[in-house]
C-alpha cells in the first residue's frame, strides 16, 4: 500500500528532474506536440465536437437511437442509444465516442454495464486522419487508405463481440432497455453557444495530453530508455517478419499515435508493408488517446485497465486483419522509397495464416488475463460488501 501511495510522487519528481536535465529535448517535444495539435487535431476535431454537442442537445440522439434499436440489440446486446457513440466515433474519431458515451451515461440513457460495453468498440480513429493525414500526407498513397480503415473498423466491431462475452452480464439491466428520454425544445442559439464553449474546453484538455506525451516520448528517448524498451519488441518483430529497426518508431506510437505514425513513415520502409503496423497503432490509439478517453470516462466509473485491455485487443485484431489484406494485395503495384517485397500466393497464404495464428494465441492469453482479473475484482467486491 505504501508503494502505491508513493509511486505517483516519485514519478512526478523523476519527470521534473528529467525536464530540468534535458530542457532542449523537453522544449522540442512540446513544440512538436503543439504543432501536431494545431495543424492536424484541432482543425479535424473542433467542428465535430461542436456538431456532436448540438446533435445531442437538440434531441437528435433520441431519434437515431429509436431507429437503430433493432440493429444494436441483436448484434451487440446493447440498446439503440449506444449507436450514437459508435456512429460519432466512426465519423469523427477519437475521443468523440468516449465523450458521447459519458454524456449518455450522465443523462441516465445508458447503465454502467452498457457504457462499458459501448466503449469497448466505440473507440475508432476518424476517416479524415486515415485518408488525409496518414495515406495522403505521410505515405503519399491515398488509395491505400481503405486497406487501413476497413480492417480497423472490422476489428472494432469484433472487439465489441469480445466485450459482450468478457464483461459480466447483468440480466435485469439488459432485459430492460434504458429509457429514451425526450429532450425539451431548447433555442438553437443557446445550444450552439453551449456546444462551442464545451468543445473549446474539451479540446484544450486533449491538446494538453498531446503536448505532454510528445514531451514524455522525447525525454525517454534522450535518456536512452525508449531504445532499451524497444529491444523487448524485437522477438515479436522478427516473428512476424519485420526488421527490428521498426521497433523504436512503433514504440513511440504506443505513447503517442501521431508521433509513431510519423516516425514509421519516415523510415523509408515500403508503404504496403507498413500498413499492418500503422493499423495496429491507430487501433490501439496510444497512451495519449487512452488518457483523453479516461478524461471523459472517469466520471462514469469505466476502469482505465479495462479500456486499455479492449484497445489492446482492437490493436491485435487490426494488425492480423490488415496483414491478411496486405498479403492478398498485389505488392508490385505499390510504389515506395524501397522496393516492396514480392511474395508468391503460397507465401502470402502462409504469412497470413501465421499472423492470424499469432494473433489468436495472443488474444487467447489476453482473454484469460481478463477473466482472471474479473474474477479477482468480483472476489474483492464480495469481501468489501461482506
Amino acid at each position: 500500500m505504501r508503494i502505491k501511495r508513493t509511486f505517483p510522487y516519485l514519478l512526478s519528481a523523476v519527470l521534473i528532474i528529467l525536464i530540468l536535465l534535458y530542457p532542449v529535448q523537453a522544449l522540442q517535444g512540446a513544440k512538436n506536440g503543439l504543432s501536431a495539435f494545431a495543424q492536424s487535431v484541432l482543425p479535424a476535431l473542433f467542428p465535430f465536437f461542436v456538431a456532436t454537442s448540438l446533435f445531442t442537445k437538440l434531441g437528435a440522439a433520441t431519434v437515431l437511437s429509436k431507429r437503430l434499436q433493432p440493429l444494436m440489440r441483436p448484434l451487440f446486446g446493447l440498446p439503440g442509444q449506444s449507436a450514437l457513440p459508435v456512429f460519432l466515433s466512426v465519423v469523427s474519431g477519437y475521443p468523440n465516442g468516449a465523450r458521447a458515451t459519458a454524456s449518455l451515461f450522465e443523462a441516465k440513457q445508458l447503465t454502467l454495464l452498457q457504457a462499458r460495453r459501448t466503449m469497448a468498440f466505440a473507440s475508432t480513429v476518424g476517416p479524415s486522419f486515415v485518408f488525409s493525414i496518414i495515406a495522403a500526407s505521410m505515405l503519399g498513397q491515398p488509395r491505400l487508405a481503405w486497406l487501413l480503415f476497413l480492417p480497423h473498423l472490422l476489428a472494432a466491431f469484433l472487439t465489441g463481440q469480445i466485450a459482450r462475452l468478457c464483461l459480466p452480464n447483468d440480466k435485469k439491466r439488459m432485459q430492460q432497455p434504458a429509457p429514451l428520454k425526450s429532450i425539451a425544445p431548447v433555442p438553437f442559439n443557446r445550444c450552439f453557444i453551449a456546444a462551442v464553449q464545451e468543445s473549446v474546453t474539451a479540446l484544450l484538455s486533449v491538446g494538453g495530453f498531446i503536448v505532454f506525451f510528445f514531451t514524455l516520448s522525447n525525454l525517454l528517448l534522450a535518456i536512452g530508455l525508449l531504445p532499451l524498451l524497444a529491444k523487448l519488441l524485437w522477438p515479436f518483430f522478427l516473428l512476424v517478419g519485420y526488421p527490428t529497426q521498426l521497433a523504436l518508431p512503433f514504440l513511440r506510437g504506443l505513447f503517442e499515435m501521431t508521433d509513431g505514425c510519423l516516425s514509421l513513415c519516415a523510415t523509408g520502409y515500403p508503404a504496403l508493408s507498413l500498413l499492418p503496423l500503422l493499423c495496429a497503432l491507430i487501433s490501439f490509439g496510444g497512451l495519449c488517446i487512452q488518457a483523453q478517453q479516461a478524461l471523459f470516462l472517469s466520471p462514469c466509473g469505466v476502469r482505465f485497465s479495462e479500456s486499455l485491455f479492449f484497445k489492446t485487443v482492437h490493436g491485435v485484431l487490426a494488425f492480423a486483419l490488415c496483414s491478411v489484406c496486405v498479403h492478398a494485395f498485389p505488392a508490385a503495384s505499390v510504389t515506395s522509397v524501397a522496393a516492396a517485397p514480392v511474395f508468391s500466393f503460397g507465401q502470402r497464404l502462409l504469412l497470413s495464416t501465421g499472423t492470424l495464428g499469432i494473433a489468436a494465441l495472443f488474444l487467447a492469453l489476453l482473454c484469460c488475463a481478463m477473466s482472471l482479473y474479473t474474477l479477482a475484482f468480483k472476489k474483492r467486491k464480495k469481501k468489501a460488501c461482506g
